[in-house]
């Protein structure tokens, strides 16, 4: 968090952060208005840029603590004493539904960076996601119990190739996602789909790693 921002009060930085997300889930990132932010805020431009110096900083701001706050939640809740991986992935994939459902703001946001094109943001936006993916797949293998893969599999090959599954089916979708952002129902439709598709591929998968 911007040291500067951090200071400040946590009401103060509540408005603040609830102002930009409102404002940035409507529009794009370069026809948002800083000025509809402050004013909802109920703060100066000047206050803003002192916090965060410019748009560009307090967008990336933004993306960067709705992950931090969805992963808090999620691990918060997850069940890491489960050493096998095929359930820990379950837990995952329904806890991230439950938190699109909880926490509509985000969900509003999250899905208006999917659709992101300016390039003034979206190096940096990758960049940002790929580290706390790396970061949050570290801790979420801890304490896995290897012992139930069968001897002759190398289990980072498995691994690999778990994510690899789960990431291609998220990528087919992700398409068909960012055209139905708009429309909570369809949008949870698809994400039903995708649920039981990955499902369906863990059943495949299991008996040819686990003994």
């Amino acid at each position: 968090m911007h040291p500067s921002f951090i200071k400040v009060s946590e009401e103060k930085q509540r408005n603040i952060i609830n102002a930009a997300l409102n404002e940035f889930s409507k529009h794009p990132y370069e026809t948002a208005s800083t000025n509809k932010i402050v004013k909802e805020a109920g703060i100066s431009k000047g206050i803003l840029f002192r916090y965060f110096g410019n748009k560009k900083s307090l967008y990336l701001f933004l993306y960067e603590y709705v992950l931090d706050k969805l992963s808090e939640a999620i691990f918060a809740d997850l069940k890491l004493a489960d050493p096998d991986v095929f359930e820990r992935y379950k837990q995952l994939i329904s806890m991230k539904m439950n938190l699109v459902q909880q926490n509509p703001a985000f969900f509003h946001f999250m899905n208006r960076v999917l659709i992101e094109k300016s390039p003034e943001v979206t190096t940096e936006l990758e960049k940002i996601q790929s580290l706390k993916e790396e970061n949050n797949y570290d801790k979420f293998l801890t304490d896995i119990d290897y012992s139930f893969f069968k001897e002759e599999i190398d289990t980072k090959y498995a691994l690999d190739t778990i994510k690899w599954v789960l990431d291609g089916i998220s990528n087919r979708y992700d398409q068909q996602l960012k055209e139905s952002i708009h429309d909570i129902d369809s949008f949870n439709t698809l994400i039903d789909q995708c649920t039981v598709e990955i499902e369906e591929y863990f059943h495949f998968l299991k008996p040819l790693f686990y003994k």
